[in-house]
């Protein structure tokens, strides 16, 4: 008993003792790993001189962004992206000063003019495309339209003589598919160079427009007064004109009215087809009217109108001029018998009048189809001026992105005569247009010795005697719909017709 008391006490003092001794140990391990190696004494004094040098640096950095984005020559002028003049550096008077308009002038300008800016822009735009931030916005008042009547105009002679059926009707067009080979590089969205002088570049009075997604489109508002002067003025052309030239009309309907699906039109934009049906039918017999509504309708699911701008595009046009071929009894040029050229980076009126960031992310093509041959263009600045040699298609690659429609029959002009030296049966044409007429025009070139172009609203000469002075035997009215609810564009129409 007495040695394994003894036994049991000697077990208990050595694990005591290992006890201690383990203690020990890790109290030593501690006490050394607390204690700074000298590579850690090193870190700890260029962690000590870096902290202030960091200060430094940053300090110095926003110093030099303070200095760069006050440097005037750095700051824009122009914004390309939203087509302005960006705001100007406030000129200081001791009044705006007490007043406080220096301070928020000046406010306005450093955040309007700040380097870079555009680039943060887009970027906030391609972010939120990205996340599928993009809903549907409106644009400015819509207009209270008229109610659409369902029987001709009385104040009209209802007989009209219609080639082609209106759009509520069955249609009986051949439906024709284009296809054609790029032959030209396209183009690079560089937008540097400046507009040619000569050339106008007269922007349509919008409506409000409604952006869904990266495409806009203009409501139509349908008012019976102009539509009523409208008919008319067509009419008196066709009276006027009677036994010397054959009169067409041609309405082409906007982009809502093709390129969305009736479910999904909004409401408060009139029906375009009832609007049409109703012109035509209050056309007179001297008038053959051309249903370029249905042709477009059979291909909208294609590239038809832009989605920054209210124009159609060169494909659109080309459907509508097969379409008046069909209607005189003729065979269109084949899409593929004309070269083709591309100018990417448009952005048009929708843009221009909306600044819409998403209408950029949508920046257009524009495609225009020239007619191969010996075929050349003038045009004049003024009625009665000289001629002046230009191209039918412009190259608008370097152009600043609002003027690339302007490929076309160089841009608006009072007068522009093409001339297919191929074609030797003296044939001609007279396209009464507005700028959707531009797009339209070219195409017909492939298909008459001369094609003589008068924009209303700029020809101050009389239709009628151009007519008879220039031995023409087809006259082609061609309006979008939407300058047929504007009492200027048709009282100018009307000042060319009398």
């Amino acid at each position: 008993m007495k040695h394994a008391r003894r036994w049991k006490k000697g077990k208990k003092q050595k694990l005591q003792l290992s006890a201690r001794l383990d203690r020990q140990l890790k109290a030593n391990e501690e006490k050394r790993a607390a204690e700074p190696t000298p590579e850690d004494a090193s870190a700890a004094k260029a962690t000590k001189w870096m902290h202030p040098v960091r200060v430094v640096l940053l300090t110095l950095l926003f110093a030099a962004v303070s200095v760069v984005v006050w440097i005037l020559p750095l700051r824009p002028t122009h914004s390309d992206f939203e087509q302005r003049d960006l705001a100007a550096f406030p000129a200081w008077s001791m009044e705006t000063m007490l007043s406080g308009e220096y301070f928020d002038d000046m406010s306005l300008w450093f955040s309007d003019t700040f380097p870079g800016r555009e680039t943060w822009v887009n970027l906030s735009a391609a972010i939120r495309h990205c996340f599928g931030l993009r809903g549907e916005t409106i644009h400015g008042n819509i207009q209270q339209a008229d109610t659409i009547p369902s029987a001709p105009s009385t104040t009209t002679t209802a007989s009209s003589t219609t080639t082609s059926s209106s759009a509520t009707t069955t249609t009986t067009t051949t439906t024709t598919t284009a296809t054609a080979t790029t032959t030209t590089s396209t183009g690079t969205t560089t937008t540097t160079t400046t507009v040619d002088k000569d050339i106008q570049n007269q922007n349509q009075n919008l409506g409000a427009i409604l952006v869904r997604g990266d495409m806009a489109f203009e409501y139509y508002a349908f008012v019976r007064s102009t539509a009523d002067k409208y008919i008319n003025v067509i009419n008196d052309a066709g009276n006027r004109l009677k036994g010397t030239a054959t009169v067409y009309d041609m309405l082409v309907p906007t982009s809502i009215d093709v390129m969305l699906p009736a479910s999904e039109r909004p409401s408060a934009s009139s029906d375009q087809g009832a609007a049409i049906a109703y012109m035509y039918g209050s056309m007179n017999g001297n008038v053959k009217t051309v249903d370029a509504r249905s042709a477009l309708l059979a291909h909208n699911k294609e590239y038809l109108y832009f989605h920054t701008d209210h124009h159609w595009t060169a494909l659109g046009a080309y459907y509508a001029y097969d379409a008046f071929m069909q209607a005189q009894g003729k065979t269109a040029t084949p899409l593929a018998d004309y070269k083709q050229h591309a100018f990417d980076g448009f952005l048009g009126s929708f843009y221009a009048d909306t600044k819409d960031t998403d209408l950029k992310l949508g920046a257009d093509t524009v495609y225009a189809y020239e007619p191969f041959g010996n075929v050349t263009m003038t045009y004049r600045k003024d009625t009665n001026g000289a001629e002046n040699p230009y191209k039918v298609i412009t190259d608008v690659t370097n152009w600043s992105a609002r003027y690339k429609y302007n490929t076309f029959i160089a841009g608006d002009q009072p007068l522009v005569t093409i001339t297919n030296h191929d074609i030797k049966d003296n044939s001609s044409i007279v396209l009464v247009k507005e700028s959707f007429g531009n797009a339209f025009a070219p195409l017909l070139a492939s298909q008459y010795h001369k094609v003589y172009v008068l924009d209303y609203r700029y020809y101050t000469g009389g239709l009628q005697d151009f007519v008879k002075s220039h031995n023409v035997s087809t006259v082609l009215f061609l309006n979008n719909m939407s300058a047929t609810r504007n009492s200027y564009l048709v009282g100018k129409m009307d000042d060319l017709v009398r």
